[in-house]
């Protein structure tokens, strides 16, 4: 995670963010993020992106890094402008999560299909006289599917594992030393809540429910803190907005899960990740 202000100088950035491009925080700060940029990006590809931000608050996709010591690897990012009560761009975060396991998992994955489909066009003749060979082509697809399937599980665990590890005992220390502090407190336990969704569902868009994915971030950040209990003041002032900006929310997310004003909302997104 990346903090930067409008003019996109990094004011503070966190551990992982260290381990994952190399770089500490005193030397990623004061920089922009552009010391990450990899060069296979074009000026139009980050213009863009910021566009994007400027219209829609958010942007989110696959960008290609480069790590400190020149390794060039991929990330899933999110890019979220953070505004103040007038409605105006105050800073910027990016949350960005290395996907070099599952790039790498797709590349072999492809490799395989190539070489099958090589092989299927040179012996095309052979096999419309052989149906044994045929059945043989069917299997090796099943198992390549197989494998996809389990590369899909192996990297869920892994995600989980690191997060358990690394991530989850930082935010219980960030929580210690919070002392009293209410407002971070908060903070940290939407964190907590959102990563152990994260865990559930990496990899397989299909275990969130459908409704759900129709949320914007920053309507994903209102419900995760109404599923945890969270008044509208508390919501408010945690994440710098209007009650009344969280009260559209609100309306917009009951909206877009389909439910009428008698349904309790903190208990309909509660069972959405039970």
């Amino acid at each position: 995670i990346l903090v930067t202000d409008t003019n996109r100088i990094i004011l503070r950035v966190n551990a992982a963010f260290t381990r994952i491009t190399g770089y500490s925080a005193q030397e990623a700060i004061g920089k922009t993020p552009a010391i990450l940029q990899s060069g296979l990006h074009d000026e139009a590809f980050y213009g863009e992106l910021f566009n994007t931000v400027a219209r829609e608050g958010y942007w989110e996709g696959e960008i290609w890094n480069r790590h400190k010591n020149g390794d060039i690897f991929p990330v899933l990012q999110t890019i979220t402008a953070v505004t103040n009560e007038d409605g105006h761009i105050i800073h910027y975060v990016g949350a960005s999560m290395d996907i070099t396991p599952q790039k790498q998992a797709e590349r072999i994955l492809l490799d395989a299909r190539e070489r099958l489909e090589n092989q299927v066009a040179n012996t095309q003749d052979e096999l419309e006289k052989s149906q044994a060979e045929t059945a043989e082509i069917n299997t090796a697809l099943s198992v390549l599917l197989k494998h996809r399937e389990k590369d899909k599980d192996e990297a869920q665990i892994s995600l989980s594992n690191e997060i358990e590890a690394i991530v989850m005992p930082l935010l219980k220390r960030l929580k210690g030393a919070s002392n009293g502090q209410i407002q971070t407190q908060r903070m940290i336990a939407m964190i907590e809540d959102n990563l152990k969704n994260l865990m559930k569902s990496y990899g397989r868009a299909n275990h969130i429910d459908a409704a759900y994915q129709k949320l914007s971030p920053i309507e994903r950040q209102v419900a995760s803190m109404v599923k945890l209990g969270q008044p509208t003041k508390v919501i408010a002032a945690t994440l710098n907005i209007t009650a009344g900006t969280v009260n559209i929310h609100r309306k917009h997310i009951r909206k877009k899960l389909d439910l009428d004003g008698k349904t309790n909302l903190q208990g309909y997104l509660q069972s959405l990740t039970d």
